[in-house]
């Protein structure tokens, strides 16, 4: 995942399946094993989804009023649970959860339930904060 402020993100899976994901300039653009789309973001929804994505990580998502937010502690992490408010975002995601190890500020566990109860778990390895990041970073 490569955030460039204030709100371009490229997020890439590469296993189980090769699959890209990228919002920019009100647009999303997919790449989803070789066969690329894009979706206009100006929709209420896509443009909640898409706020709700780049806040969690930029951390702007503490100041969003579209959601509930409460804190929690275990042995490793401090834990932050967002739930949404609207009936709109619920449709999609039920509770996200960042977690932050001790005495760091930077998100090292995302857990996102969606509506569903399918769960997406994402882990940060290797984590550069401020580095430089290629313009082909949020291209498809």
């Amino acid at each position: 995942m490569s955030l460039k402020s204030p709100n371009t993100l490229s997020w890439k899976y590469t296993k189980p399946y090769q699959y890209s994901i990228i919002f920019k300039e009100n647009k999303i653009f997919i790449n989803d094993q070789g066969k690329k789309s894009s979706v206009d973001a100006k929709s209420k929804t896509f443009e909640k989804i898409n706020k709700l994505i780049v806040g969690s990580s930029n951390g702007k998502m503490f100041l969003d009023p579209e959601f509930v937010v409460a804190y929690f502690k275990n042995g490793t992490s401090n834990i932050a649970k967002f739930t949404p408010k609207s009936a709109q975002l619920l449709k999609y995601i039920k509770q996200i959860e960042l977690h932050f190890p001790k005495n760091q500020t930077t998100v090292s566990q995302v857990n996102m339930t969606e509506a569903s109860g399918d769960t997406t778990n994402i882990v940060f390895k290797n984590t550069k904060i401020n580095a430089p990041i290629p313009a082909s970073e949020f291209s498809l």
